[in-house]
């Protein structure tokens, strides 16, 4: 059987790691030690970003959650008719968008990768990481 393939971002971890390790070799030990320290870090973010990515929220909570909205929203008319009267309407109105808008929002983030306009802006992280990275390699040259 044939393992499935890496995530691109695991082959390219893994693509400069190798790379690292070759070329730390010709440099000094403290020099070889920060790379592996560098690397570390990449590897415990990447790590960090799928566990976010693969971990979902579990259906019952979503369901349970929208189930407990609905209902406090259908009963809250009831609690305050009697102290506001006619503005119970606006009041409801106006609290159930914000609660429903939380609702909302939180179903966005749950998955920050992506093209959203809600999403991480994941292509800039990726430039200046490269960016920070050529200038160490002019550094070192």
């Amino acid at each position: 059987q044939i393992p499935p393939p890496a995530p691109p971002p695991l082959r390219a971890l893994l693509g400069l790691r190798t790379a690292l390790a070759v070329w730390a070799r010709e440099k000094s030990v403290a020099f070889e030690l920060a790379l592996i320290n560098i690397d570390e870090n990449l590897l415990g973010a990447l790590t960090g970003c799928e566990r976010i990515l693969r971990t979902p929220v579990p259906a019952g909570y979503v369901g349970v959650l929208r189930a407990v909205i609905v209902f406090w929203l259908a009963l809250l008319p009831f609690t305050l008719v009697n102290d506001i009267g006619w503005y119970t309407a606006i009041v409801i109105v106006a609290v159930g968008h914000v609660v429903l808008s939380v609702e909302h929002i939180a179903t966005e983030i749950e998955n920050p990768f992506g093209h959203d306009t809600n999403d991480l802006p994941l292509e800039l992280f990726c430039a200046t990481i490269e960016a920070e990275c050529l200038l160490l390699l002019d550094e070192l040259h």
